[in-house]
């Protein structure tokens, strides 16, 4: 038979053999603090995770920055190079304000050029496609 004092807080059932065994009532306290505590870390774990992967893809993006943003300068260099060694050279002939439309002419026809090539024709040159229309 079992027996329950409700005058105490720490209640225990008596089983059939004699033993007492505390009820399951008891452990709920335990039991929410083991729980909490276990999400706390499963959370802090996540935490951990997510910051090494976003340091990680940061970094990357910033190294890959970093050399896209040297090889444009020195490409923009090597082509004021150019355009200004076609200056220099047409100069010898021509006075500097034909040497100037002459490579104004041909740096608009070199845009155009790599404009219809390097994009299709159903994208304007004003309007990039928004991230919808590529899915």
């Amino acid at each position: 038979m079992k027996r329950i004092d409700f005058g105490e807080e720490n209640r225990l059932f008596k089983s059939g053999n004699g033993s007492a065994r505390a009820p399951h009532e008891a452990d709920l306290p335990e039991l929410g603090l083991r729980i909490l505590a276990d999400f706390a870390r499963i959370a802090a774990a996540e935490a951990r995770l997510v910051e090494t992967t976003v340091i990680g893809v940061a970094q990357a993006f910033v190294d890959r920055l970093y050399i896209a943003s040297i090889v444009m300068v020195l490409a923009l260099a090597g082509v004021i190079a150019v355009v200004g060694s076609i200056g220099s050279l047409l100069h010898h002939w021509l006075p500097w304000w034909q040497v100037f439309g002459i490579v104004g002419l041909g740096s608009l026809l070199l845009a155009a050029i790599l404009k219809h090539t390097l994009m299709s024709s159903d994208v304007p040159f004003y309007e990039l496609p928004s991230a919808r229309d590529q899915n």
